[in-house]
């Protein structure tokens, strides 16, 4: 059966596209039937994949405003030299937030273009848009399984914890037809050897452990995963000894394992979790450093 993934938090700058990419790759490699699927207006991951949005190429936009305008579409969907089948997307998508207003159900659009497709593969990754909205609650409610990188920092802390809430709102709201896994938790962008980043990742862990698992991998910083995206490579491809290629390896087998998963619906984050997060983490944060800026306020009354 096929299992539908999405990489996601609201944050731009936390290994998104990093990760739904070479896992996507990882599990190609595995034998599976994969697809791939870029929600993001920034259009990264088609870029990487050499899919650049230009004049008379298909993308997901495309079809999504046909099924919207017309009630049929036709959905592209590429094979790439690596064997992964890809949806690409472009900057066309920032406009859906404003278009789907007025569509009846408009958390289900991407649902009923991808129906008829899904089980003709065996894994489908999403990689999906910084923003909360109602298109990525589209992508929410077609995903089994959902991924959320950390960057160690607090606002990725914090980012990781409106992710949270926002999941358990829309479930509870009833938006979610399923009931989806939290598959675990990625921290993204660690450099181990400093104090900081390592106090960030016991905060994360501390704090956002206590509701949902964290994968013993983690990806540190490399300038090879810079090096391989300016290629248009996946990790493996550009150098499958390197530390970021064995990371994602163990990542994907880590996901493919399914251990401690969370299901949405036993989610039960308090208000303003990404708020005392972010607190906490920020805290941590100005104790570590030395020095501090010092902020002064000045007040301009108009009218």
């Amino acid at each position: 059966m096929v299992q539908v993934y999405f990489i996601g938090v609201p944050k731009g700058g936390a290994g998104k596209t990093t990760t739904a990419d070479n896992l996507a790759d990882y599990f190609v490699k595995m034998g599976k039937r994969v697809l791939g699927i870029d929600t993001d207006g920034q259009a990264s991951w088609s870029h990487l994949k050499g899919l650049f949005p230009r004049k008379g190429r298909p993308t997901l936009y495309n079809a999504v405003k046909q099924l919207m305008e017309n009630f049929e579409a036709d959905l592209p969907i590429y094979t790439l030299p690596s064997g992964l089948r890809f949806i690409p997307a472009s900057s066309a998508l920032h406009q859906l937030e404003s278009e789907l207003v007025k569509v009846e159900r408009r958390e289900y659009v991407l649902q009923q273009l991808l129906a008829s497709i899904l089980e003709r593969f065996d894994v489908v990754v999403i990689d999906t848009p910084t923003a909360i909205n109602s298109w990525t609650n589209n992508v929410y409610v077609v995903a089994d399984a959902g991924i959320i990188p950390i960057q160690v920092e607090p606002l990725g802390i914090a980012s990781a914890g409106a992710m949270l809430e926002h999941l358990q709102r829309i479930r509870k709201r009833g938006v979610l037809e399923k009931d989806p896994v939290i598959a675990g938790a990625l921290l993204t962008m660690m450099d181990p050897r400093t104090v900081l980043h390592r106090d960030m990742a016991e905060i994360a862990q501390e704090h956002l452990g206590a509701h949902i698992h964290f994968f013993q991998t983690r990806i540190e910083r490399s300038i090879q995963i810079a090096e391989a995206q300016f290629y248009g490579k996946s990790m493996e491809a550009y150098n499958p000894k390197g530390k970021g290629a064995i990371a994602y390896a163990a990542l994907a087998e880590e996901i493919m394992a399914g251990n401690h998963q969370v299901r949405v619906s036993t989610l039960n984050v308090p208000a303003g979790f990404a708020d005392s997060l972010l607190q906490v983490a920020t805290a941590v944060e100005e104790q570590v450093e030395d020095g501090g800026a010092e902020f002064t306020l000045e007040e301009v009354h108009i009218g």
